[in-house]
């Protein structure tokens, strides 16, 4: 976590702007591409399976996320109840938690599987998975009242940076606004927090820079020639560097 749930995931933006890592190398991605992407090795990757792809990549973090909510449990037994988590949570004085309190210990009574009253690991990944459409709508619902300063039902970049935001940050956000009208909306914000949507909308971007032939695949070859202009996309580092977990398999 950031410094509690709330941070983690209603403030994403804010966790997700960091120090990428270096710009990988062409003959890295290309193996990448070639090895892990194209899964039916016909030289031809499409947007499908650039997503998968995206998506075992960011399993690895989802997997973390369980481990995370296991700093809630604050006597040591391996598993999180409703009063450790709410407990820790409460003392972030988080009003945006207080608001949304009954839909979170619904979502957590959900995800007690078993019904001890309990979270343990497996119970917590589910909780907590930004592939879970009711993790994503509640956490939505949270980001919105932790940022909206003037009750309009929207956030704007000065709500979540606090006129702090550089291009970076600026040009984070444009990403997430889809309808390009300077505000993140509800379904927006889901977006945001949806791992799935927010892969593939990703990898879609780099089909476009790539697909030169406007097939809707890319061909190593696409990729080869078009490498210059896909360095800049925040995928191509986040996805594709030498550090991946992927990476010392090639």
């Amino acid at each position: 976590f950031c410094a509690a749930m709330s941070l983690r995931y209603g403030w994403v933006l804010l966790c997700a702007v960091q120090a990428a890592p270096p710009p990988p190398e062409k003959d890295h991605v290309l193996q990448l591409m070639r090895k892990r992407v194209d899964k039916n090795s016909d030289g031809l990757i499409t947007l499908e399976e650039l997503t998968q792809f995206g998506m075992a990549m960011r399993g690895t973090d989802e997997q973390d996320d369980a481990i995370n909510l296991m700093h809630f449990d604050t006597n040591g037994d391996a598993r999180v109840s409703w009063n450790e988590l709410k407990g820790v949570i409460s003392e972030e004085d988080d009003p945006a938690f207080k608001e949304t309190e009954a839909q979170w210990h619904q979502l957590f009574l959900e995800s007690d599987m078993d019904k001890d009253g309990s979270l343990d690991a497996s119970e917590a990944d589910n909780f907590m998975s930004p592939e879970n459409p009711r993790f994503v709508e509640i956490s939505a619902m949270h980001t919105l009242k932790a940022g909206d300063r003037n009750g309009d039902g929207k956030l704007a970049i000065d709500e979540i940076f606090d006129d702090q935001a550089d291009e970076e940050h600026h040009e984070e956000f444009r990403s997430l606004d889809g309808n390009g009208d300077g505000f993140l909306d509800p379904v927006e914000i889901g977006h945001m927090l949806s791992h799935s949507s927010a892969t593939r909308a990703s990898m879609a971007e780099l089909v476009q820079k790539a697909d030169t032939d406007g097939d809707g695949k890319l061909s190593l070859d696409e990729i080869d020639k078009s490498f210059e202009a896909l360095i800049p996309l925040k995928v191509v580092t986040q996805y594709f560097h030498q550090d991946s977990p992927h990476g010392d398999e090639l």
